[in-house]
């Protein structure tokens, strides 16, 4: 079993009440059969909420990113920067958020045989 496996099983032991939400990047969906193969990637408990067609993932160490995926850069307008650090995180604050565990899936790592020219022989 792989680092990524034991650690979302180790997240799920710690926090049983909270969802499991798979989140799949564009290379792994970005063609047209039915269904795709991946592998787990990092899993990591973190906060997300929708905001127009995206989702927005709470960045705690980096609140810039969060602010900048909500567009909230006007609101600081004028203000110094540790001003605009405490409205930013004060509003980011009130904005409704799930907290979850979610699971990265990223490109596959395993080997699949690949039977294309034996086929076509």
């Amino acid at each position: 079993m792989n680092e990524n496996i034991k650690d979302l099983l180790r997240l799920i032991e710690e926090h049983p009440d909270l969802p499991v939400i798979p989140v799949v990047g564009q290379d792994i969906v970005a063609d047209c059969t039915g269904e795709w193969v991946a592998s787990f990637g990092k899993a990591e408990v973190k906060k997300m909420c929708i905001y127009g067609e995206n989702v927005v993932f709470r960045e705690d160490k980096n609140a810039i990113k969060t602010v900048e995926a909500l567009e909230l850069e006007g609101l600081t307008e004028g203000l110094t920067r540790e001003e605009s650090i405490e409205k930013l995180t004060g509003y980011l604050d009130e904005l409704d958020w799930l907290e979850a565990i979610i699971v990265h899936i990223e490109t596959p790592i395993v080997n699949i045989p690949d039977n294309t020219e034996k086929i076509y022989e």
